[in-house]
């Protein structure tokens, strides 16, 4: 039966998590990982109080296959560190050869307004 948890509260980071110091957080997702070969090729890069865990991608993964391996990262740390962890990934640089040799450089709306354009 399929549940609606549209209504639900998210889950609060416990005082356990809470309490960790920042190294202390990465290093309780760094033994999770250790502890399966299936996150061999991700390592975190930084954590917060709120729960959220940053991951970067040492290998190049395609998408069909990255969301699924990333839910299943978010759901082996919640159910062995906390539940209100989420797993964030890094966002990479344009790799574009052709945009790059090229030299066109592509700025955010932002970027325009601060110098009056």
């Amino acid at each position: 039966m399929f549940r609606n948890f549209a209504e639900e509260d998210t889950p609060q980071a416990g005082s356990g998590w809470v309490s960790m110091d920042d190294s202390s957080r990465l290093k309780a997702v760094v033994t999770q990982l250790q502890a399966s070969t299936a996150f061999s090729g991700i390592t975190p890069t930084r954590t917060f109080a709120t729960g959220q865990v940053y991951v970067a991608l040492n290998d190049p993964i395609g998408s069909g296959l990255r969301g699924g391996l990333l839910l299943d990262l978010e759901e082996h740390l919640k159910n062995t560190i906390d539940p209100a962890i989420n797993i964030w990934c890094e966002p990479l640089g344009d790799k574009n050869s052709l945009r790059n040799l090229r030299g066109i450089e592509i700025k955010s709306p932002n970027e325009n307004s601060e110098r009056g354009l």
